[in-house]
């Protein structure tokens, strides 16, 4: 993909002409799947953490699936206890 913006700078900015051929092809972008910590890696991971309360609210963030920003403003009345829901 770099090498097409480098053909494509050099000739509508540098020789000043239209290629039509960029808006026909267009490499495929690759997806790539996120690293997915085994069960293992994750608790070997908490249990690194020495302060408890850290590794608390990093086991509630991650068992909830929730970004660290959602974990960061996570309050006390966000807690459901009777249906066990956050």
């Amino acid at each position: 993909m770099i090498h097409l913006s480098g053909i494509k700078f050099l000739f509508e900015k540098t020789l000043k002409r239209k290629w039509i051929i960029f808006n026909l092809v267009r490499p495929q972008k690759r997806t790539k799947l996120p690293v997915v910590l085994s069960s293992e890696e994750t608790k070997h991971l908490l249990s690194l953490v020495r302060l408890p309360k850290a590794r608390m609210a990093l086991t509630v963030i991650y068992a909830c699936g929730l970004r660290l920003n959602e974990g960061l403003h996570l309050k006390a009345q966000d807690i459901d206890s009777e249906r066990m829901l956050i």
